[in-house]
């Protein structure tokens, strides 16, 4: 009988310490969960489009989607850009899509490129860019461009663009974004 009572004591003990155990890690998945939110920062209103270069200058923008650039581009390294000379630098054949954006579009990219922060940015050593986001003036000129490596985290901007930090969460944001905008090519699977 006393056997049977230590042997219940016992189980009782271990099935509480496990209760506990548990209870900590789900609190501290909770409490991670938590801080990894705070890092991600929406719609700050830091940012005024019609005061922020290059939207502020820009009559039209246009996203491309290409094959991963630097596989098929023969450019030298130091020459690649999606734009030379107020033109569009990628070759056509290579475009897969090409969308211009409405106005209300444009501020959506704007809020979640320029008013969006990342506290903990994170990237890739790798640079495979597969999207551009292309600045148009009044003369519909090529003039600025954002291209954009999803699958790395990284960006390459022209001169005076600068769209601060990205992490997995933005990226993941843009994604989802090209993807309303009716981008499909290199979003995800074996163009990814």
């Amino acid at each position: 009988m006393i056997f049977f009572r230590i042997l219940i004591v016992f189980f009782a003990t271990i099935l509480i310490s496990c209760s506990e155990k548990k209870q900590t890690n789900e609190d501290a998945e909770v409490q991670l969960a938590k801080f990894l939110a705070e890092q991600y920062i929406k719609e700050t209103g830091e940012f005024d489009i019609s005061k922020t270069y290059p939207f502020s200058d820009a009559r039209r923008i246009e996203i491309l989607s290409y094959p991963d650039r630097f596989v098929w581009d023969t450019l030298p390294t130091s020459s690649h850009s999606p734009i030379q000379n107020g033109q569009i630098a990628i070759e056509q054949s290579r475009v897969k899509e090409r969308v211009e954006l409405s106005s209300t579009q444009k501020a959506d990219l704007f809020n979640l490129l320029y008013n969006t922060k990342c506290n903990l940015p994170s990237s890739a050593a790798c640079y495979d860019p597969r999207h551009a986001v292309i600045f148009f003036d009044k003369d519909d000129k090529a003039f600025a461009y954002i291209e954009i490596c999803l699958s790395c985290l990284t960006t390459k901007e022209s001169k005076d663009v600068n769209i601060g930090e990205l992490c997995s969460e933005k990226i993941t944001d843009i994604r989802n974004m090209f993807k309303n905008f009716g981008i499909k090519y290199g979003l995800e699977g074996e163009d990814y």
